[in-house]
């Protein structure tokens, strides 16, 4: 909530606004009933200039699931303006001035209302050039990347040196207000750990104002952002029993509002693991009702803290501040669209009436507005959003949550025959790169992952086995602060679910020797069938900066998933060509890697699929061939077909069932051979018989030719058993059995 501005309510009472862009370098006066004068402008954008309604503003305390305290995350404004000679293009490379958005109603500029202050980073012509649109973002756009090692090394000029974080805060601004791109000031507020001294625990090349920030503003509770004249303000969350700023009701909400039906509850215990992965402290109390962790992880502001004199009674004090500065959260989460008032801020605490039960009886919760997207101008609207998907107002590093999954690849298809070779695929951990440079953001230094990792599952004459393979990590010989030397590397082998440290699992070698399992592979047949194993390659080195008290440091950089579940690969029925009441099968059964087919059958069943291996007319099949013939099939019938395989160690598998419907028993016709033709009956019941005779032969007497009159056509129906044999003689003109020339 914008503090001191008197006209909040003109948001939503008043349509008419007018909006003003100037640079930074520029003076705007109020003029009580009369527009604004702007003196000094390089820049001046008034309504005239802008496409209205294209004005939007998207602002974010937290944009992740669950609360996660410290983070620094940027606002945008954008809008699309007429395309003018008299506006410089805002990303030009010699304008690099801050531009000032200020919103005001009906000409009166006695209700200038300040929007932000951001920075120009696309200024772009539409296809037409009619129009520009235009993206900014607020200084911490640009700051989060700001280097401040200079600025470190320059405070922790000696190891031992300890200072608390209330006075690194106050000497990072003034050295941020000389040596940034944009000069900042940051907020007058003492934070709950100001207190506390924190020594050199970030050993890095590259110290980024975003990583060391968030370490300081996670350690109180609060979030980094801008606020509307450009100061580096630390939001922290009202308390639950503290009055909202604004109770959103039916007359400013716009669609019915969503939410989630509970509460986010409040927050009952703090942990702080190490780097390892090994709890350091826990805080708290479960005298919530539905009390929750928070955990933090690898940070550089606790780390090492047990090691100075006092630090278990430091590190409890400080985690106790923290507890009780974020433990008042409890609100329901919810997405409000309402009328527009960039007046509220995240950050903010309001009220939300809504009808629950559709019986026209409002309630009312109350809710942060964590993330909010404004958009347009005389008729804005607001989304104000408020996560909590998991119920918990918690957040726990990489390390802690069990978020390994097998890739979209996952089981590789090697499985080609028999029993199979198994599904191999390499684990990953969908946030591993980012947690890896947070590590090293703050200084841990991490080796590379071992390089040309490979995992391969082997079966044989029924044996399995394991094999891995990889390149060990390169030392790491920068001189700043100390040099990082790979000592070796381990293998952890867990069933059912990725290790996620070095002692999280069976330990199958420590390999000692550099390169050891580049060439020859590490081979684990300790497996067994059915099971799904994950290998974890942790290659180590030692840290250096305590040479009486050598930790050594694991880092998961590869995991194989092993899938020793034995399987058949299924047969394929590829075709079935039918020629009258015959059905000619092709297929494909795939050649075992090792043993034999024990079973090895068709089976055909008449109008239904077979639901077991012998649910209808069994056929044996030689797995080797591709074709078999079906013969005797029903008239006007409809037959499925399925092959069914098993092998010497009762493994199992069959093919798609497919179908065919055949005709009735196909007519046979005969033609002048000169020979006497056979048809045998291929089912009892009553034929029909069609005769045509031949034509005779032509008459001459020398000069005049007569030709043959044509034979007589004969129809009967006889009855025939089933394998009776009918015997045709075809006449030929002039020919055995008569003239004639037709040979029906």
């Amino acid at each position: 909530m914008v503090s001191g501005y008197s006209y909040p309510e003109y948001f939503y009472r008043n349509k008419e606004k007018d909006i003003l862009i100037v640079d930074s370098g520029a003076t705007v006066t109020i003029v009580p009933g009369d527009e604004p004068v702007v003196s000094g402008a390089t820049v001046e954008i008034h309504t005239k200039d802008l496409k209205i309604e294209s004005f939007q503003l998207d602002e974010c305390l937290c944009s992740e699931d669950n609360l996660k305290f410290g983070l620094c995350e940027s606002a945008k404004v954008e809008f699309t303006i007429e395309n003018t000679a008299d506006i410089p293009n805002l990303k030009s490379t010699n304008y690099t001035k801050l531009l000032n958005i200020y919103l005001y109603f009906d000409g009166d500029s006695s209700t200038l209302f300040q929007v932000g202050q951001y920075m120009c980073f696309k200024d772009e012509y539409s296809a037409d050039r009619s129009l520009r649109n235009v993206e900014c973002y607020d200084l911490l756009y640009s700051l989060r990347e700001q280097d401040i090692t200079e600025w470190y090394y320059s405070e922790f000029n000696t190891p031992t040196k300890t200072e608390t974080i209330g006075n690194l805060r106050a000497s990072l601004f003034t050295w941020l207000y000389t040596e940034a791109e944009y000069p900042i000031l940051q907020e007058a507020k003492t934070l709950v750990n100001d207190g506390m001294s924190i020594g050199m625990t970030i050993e890095s090349d590259n110290i980024t104002f975003e990583f060391f920030m968030q370490g300081i503003l996670e350690a109180n509770g609060v979030f980094g952002h801008i606020g509307r004249t450009g100061v580096f303000e630390y939001k922290q969350l009202a308390w639950y029993d503290t009055p909202s700023v604004q109770t959103i009701t039916d007359d400013y909400r716009k669609p019915p509002t969503q939410y989630k039906d509970y509460t986010t509850w409040g927050i009952g215990y703090v942990d702080v693991y190490d780097e390892n992965n090994l709890l350091l402290a826990h805080v708290g109390s479960s005298n919530k009702k539905y009390p929750s962790n928070y955990t933090i992880a690898d940070s550089f502001v606790f780390a090492n803290i047990l090691k100075r004199g006092g630090g278990g009674a430091i590190l409890h004090t400080a985690l106790t501040n923290l507890r009780e500065a974020i433990t008042h959260l409890r609100y329901k989460p919810c997405e409000v669209v309402c009328m527009g008032n960039p007046w509220l801020e995240v950050g903010d605490k309001i009220n939300v009436e809504y009808d629950k039960d559709g019986d026209g009886e409002t309630e009312t919760f109350y809710t942060y507005i964590l993330e909010r997207h404004l958009k347009g101008l005389n008729s804005m609207l607001d989304t104000y959003t408020a996560k909590g998907d998991k119920k918990q107002p918690k957040f726990q590093s990489n390390k802690q949550n069990d978020n390994w999954h097998v890739g979209e690849n996952s089981e590789s298809g090697t499985a080609t025959s028999g029993e199979g070779t198994g599904g191999v695929s390499e684990v990953i951990d969908t946030n591993i790169t980012d947690l890896i440079e947070y590590w090293r953001n703050f200084g841990m230094r991490i080796l590379d992952e071992p390089s040309n990792a490979s995992c391969e599952y082997v079966r044989n004459n029924g044996n399995h086995w394991v094999e891995l393979m990889w390149t060990d990590p390169d030392d790491i010989t920068t001189k700043r602060p100390v040099p990082v030397s790979w000592l070796g590397t381990v293998v952890i082998r867990k069933e059912d679910s990725a290790p996620k440290h070095r002692w999280d699992g069976e330990l199958i070698v420590n390999s000692t020797t550099r390169d050891a399992y580049s060439q020859t592979p590490l081979i684990d047949s300790t497996i067994e069938d059915n099971k799904r194993y994950y290998y974890g390659i942790f290659p180590y080195h030692r840290h250096l900066t305590d040479p009486d008290n050598n930790i050594n440091y694991y880092r998961p950089t590869k995991v194989f998933s092993v899938n020793t579940a034995v399987h058949l690969v299924a047969p394929d029925i590829t075709d079935i060509a039918l020629s009258g009441l015959d059905a000619t099968v092709t297929y494909d059964v795939p050649t075992l890697s090792y043993g034999t087919y024990s079973v090895c059958q068709l089976v055909v069943k008449k109008n239904g699929i077979p639901n077991t291996s012998d649910d209808g007319t069994v056929i044996p099949l030689d797995p080797t061939e591709t074709t078999k013939l079906v013969s005797g099939l029903d008239e006007e019938s409809t037959y499925f077909f399925q092959i069914y395989v098993e092998d010497s160690e009762n493994n199992t598998a069959s093919s798609e069932p497919k179908d065919i419907t055949t005709g009735g028993i196909p007519v046979a016709s005969f033609g002048f051979t000169g020979t006497i033709q056979e048809y045998t009956v291929p089912k009892t019941g009553i034929y029909s018989l069609e005769t045509w005779g031949a034509q005779g032969g032509d008459a001459t007497d020398g000069t005049n030719t007569a030709r043959g009159g044509y034979g007589s056509y004969a129809y009967g129906e006889v009855f025939l058993q089933q394998g009776d044999v009918l015997y045709v003689n075809v006449g030929g003109q002039n020919g055995y059995g008569g003239g004639g020339v037709h040979n029906s």
